[in-house]
């Protein structure tokens, strides 16, 4: 609670510019960008519990409640791919691991984990 409450000193502290305010909030969030025919890059807010993953196509999704350890699997790929195909970003095939795309379905999608269309990438 208390890295909260230095957050929400930091946010609503009239006096600093919004540069700086971002330059000091990046100190909680990690991005990696990683290589998927799917997945551009993920960002994980410690403080919030929230993953944002940017797609290739541009999209971008907000997950909430995530664990860091549900980060790293994400990020790191422990899935395993239940399709075949290919797109500009890469190929995939049946049984294919570390694959991101499939992490982010089966760790995400196929568990309900609750999301919202949106959110930035750091």
């Amino acid at each position: 609670m208390e890295i909260l409450n230095e957050i929400k000193e930091l946010v609503f502290h009239p006096k600093l510019s919004d540069d700086y305010k971002i330059e000091k909030l990046k100190f909680f969030i990690t991005t990696e960008y990683v290589r998927s025919s799917n997945v551009d890059a993920v960002s994980y807010n410690d403080v919030l519990k929230e993953m944002v993953i940017r797609f290739n196509d541009g999209s971008t999704y907000t997950y909430f409640d995530v664990s860091l350890r549900l980060f790293d699997d994400i990020k790191n790929g422990n899935g395993v791919c239940i399709t075949t195909g290919q797109n500009q970003y890469g190929r995939w095939k049946i049984g294919k691991s570390p694959s991101v795309g499939a992490a982010v379905y089966e760790k995400l999608v196929e568990a309900g984990v609750k999301y919202k269309k949106g959110g930035t990438i750091i």
